[in-house]
C-alpha cells in the first residue's frame, strides 16, 4: 500500500537563547486509507507533532512528505495550498463561524480552495450531512445546533475538499462518551467509505483501540507502534 505521509527525523526546538527540544528523531510514515491514533500524556510532543504533520508549524530538522511531495522548501503560501488540497483537520473545539449556517460552515473551504460554488460542491455537502446526520440542520446557525451537531458539521467541513488526510486533534474531547462512540463510528464509517487516511490525537484509549496502528509518543519520541487487523 503506498505511502501518504512520511516523516523522517524531525526534530523540533523552541526557542532561541533557553532552548526546549520537543521531538526527537522522529521516523513515520502512514499508509493510504489506514486508521491511525496518537496517544501519550500532556506535553508529549504529539499536538507539535500534528502540528508538522498538517503544515501548521515547521520541523527544526528533518523531512515531511505528503502525497510524495516534499515540503521541507515550500513558503507560506505554498503550503497553504496543499494543505487545503490534501489535508483536513478536525479539531476538539469545531470553530464554527458563528453567523453562518451548517452548510455555509461546511462549504468554507471549497469557498478558499475554488471561490465559487457549484452545484457539484452543494451536492457533495448535502451528501456529508446525510452521512453525519445533520441534514435536518443544515440551515440552522452554528449557534443554534447541539455540542455533537456542532462536531458533526466541523467533520463534515473537514472532508468537503475530499482530502486524502484526515487529522484530529482531541476531536470528540469535549463530548460525552455515547456522543463519542458515535463520532467514532463515523469517521471509521468515513474512513472506509472514501479511503481517506485518518491520523488522530486522543487521550481516550478506549478509541485509540479501535483505530489499524496505535503510536504512543512519551517524552518527544515513539514509545509504542502497534497495527493491528480490525
Amino acid at each position: 500500500m503506498a505511502k501518504i505521509l512520511k516523516l523522517k527525523d524531525i526534530n523540533k526546538i523552541y526557542g532561541d537563547k533557553i532552548k526546549t527540544q520537543v521531538l526527537f528523531d522522529i521516523n513515520m510514515d502512514f499508509e493510504e486509507s489506514t486508521f491511525n491514533s496518537i496517544i501519550g500524556e500532556s506535553g508529549s510532543g504529539k499536538s507539535t507533532l500534528m502540528n508538522i504533520m498538517g503544515t501548521l508549524d515547521r520541523a527544526t530538522s528533518g523531512d515531511v512528505e505528503i502525497n510524495g511531495i516534499n515540503i521541507s522548501n515550500m513558503n507560506k503560501n505554498e503550503l497553504a495550498v496543499l494543505r487545503n488540497e490534501f489535508i483536513g483537520f478536525i479539531f476538539q473545539f469545531h470553530y464554527l463561524l458563528p453567523e453562518f449556517t451548517v452548510m455555509e460552515n461546511i462549504l468554507i473551504p471549497y469557498r478558499i480552495k475554488n471561490k465559487n460554488i457549484t452545484k457539484e460542491a452543494i451536492s457533495r455537502a448535502e451528501e456529508l450531512m446525510e452521512i453525519v446526520g445533520i441534514s435536518k440542520v443544515k440551515n440552522n446557525k452554528a449557534t443554534d445546533i447541539s455540542g455533537g451537531q456542532q462536531q458533526r458539521t466541523a467533520i463534515a467541513r473537514a472532508l468537503i475538499n475530499q482530502p486524502k488526510i484526515v487529522l484530529g486533534d482531541e476531536p470528540t474531547g469535549n463530548l460525552d462518551s455515547s456522543t463519542t462512540e458515535i463520532v467514532y463510528d463515523l469517521l471509521r464509517d468515513i474512513n472506509q467509505r472514501y479511503k481517506t487516511t485518518f491520523i488522530i490525537i486522543t487521550h481516550d484509549k478506549r478509541v485509540a483501540e479501535k483505530a489499524d496502528r496505535i503510536i504512543e509518543i512519551k517524552d518527544g519520541r515513539i514509545e509504542m507502534d502497534i497495527s493491528r487487523k480490525i
